[in-house]
């Protein structure tokens, strides 16, 4: 799709080049991976696909239904899935044995239920967020609950089919949409306390946060019920907006940002839209 030409000038954070932070090649931490891109450092990948497909390794059993993705961290697997009553998160060694599973929270039972967040792995924390809105941080080794947060005592309204994000982390906070007059927010991820809450309220839809970043500066980007927000993750301060898509059935897609442009596409006969950004130091 062409670009609509608009310009986002980031003048406040004076960045002079966009891009991602590097982590090993062989994690897979969290929803689309390190840098959210959906790329994978991986070599050596099959060219092309034997007659019936690749053999298959193993499969796993007994870690709920839903619409989890998987973090994959020094060979261990983290997915989610309810089962029972209960979101579930479940760890894997890599032959597809879990090795052990802790329960999150409540199963998110209104409309399509069943998980729908990805674990994020940061150190050894893992942190997720539950249909329901309840926020979790647990200790890999010991899984242990480390702290909880409830997105609707922020101020928080998920929307009809519940709270669907991943959880983003920015160095020392975890970044979360509870929607409603709070918007987006930013918890330690050390002790979930607040650091700060955004200052544009928006309608929680079905997107993950990412983040744009060079070496000393970042920018959130999220799309939500009421569009495009862009905070910065210092303060939660809004840096620009767009309301393409607002009150569009479900936003879904996760905002993308490669080379300068960041791309915008939703459902429901919707679109998309693209962003020539443009990074200017003291404009």
């Amino acid at each position: 799709m062409a670009c609509r030409g608009a310009h986002i000038l980031w003048s406040v954070l004076g960045l002079a080049a966009c891009g991602a932070l590097a982590v090993r090649g062989d994690d897979w931490p969290g929803w689309r991976g390190p840098a959210r891109s959906g790329k994978s450092a991986e070599t050596g990948l099959l060219k092309t696909w034997p007659v019936g497909g690749p053999a298959l390794l193993w499969k796993a059993s007994g870690i709920g239904k839903g619409f989890s993705s998987v973090a994959v961290v020094k060979g261990t697997v983290y997915t989610t899935g309810d089962v029972g009553g209960d979101l579930k998160i479940s760890a894997l060694d890599d032959t597809g044995r879990i090795l052990w599973q802790q329960i999150q929270g409540p199963a998110f039972t209104a409309s399509h239920g069943g998980a729908r967040s990805t674990p994020v792995v940061d150190g050894n924390r893992i942190y997720l967020v539950g249909g329901s809105g309840r926020v979790t941080c647990h200790d890999a080794a010991t899984q242990q609950l480390v702290w909880e947060r409830e997105l609707k005592s922020l101020g928080g309204a998920p929307g009809g089919w519940g709270y669907s994000e991943s959880a983003l982390i920015v160095d020392d906070k975890v970044i979360v949409t509870p929607g409603g007059s709070t918007g987006i927010v930013a918890l330690d991820k050390r002790t979930g306390q607040d650091v700060w809450r955004g200052d544009a309220p928006c309608k929680a839809h079905y997107c993950s946060a990412i983040v744009i970043r060079d070496q000393t500066h970042a920018l959130i980007v999220q799309g939500t019920g009421s569009g495009l927000l862009a905070l910065d993750p210092k303060d939660g301060r809004r840096v620009w907006s767009s309301d393409f898509s607002a009150g569009n059935t479900a936003n879904c897609p996760d905002p993308a940002y490669e080379d300068g442009y960041l791309f915008w596409a939703n459902g429901y006969g919707k679109g998309g839209i693209c962003f020539k950004v443009e990074c200017r130091e003291g404009v």
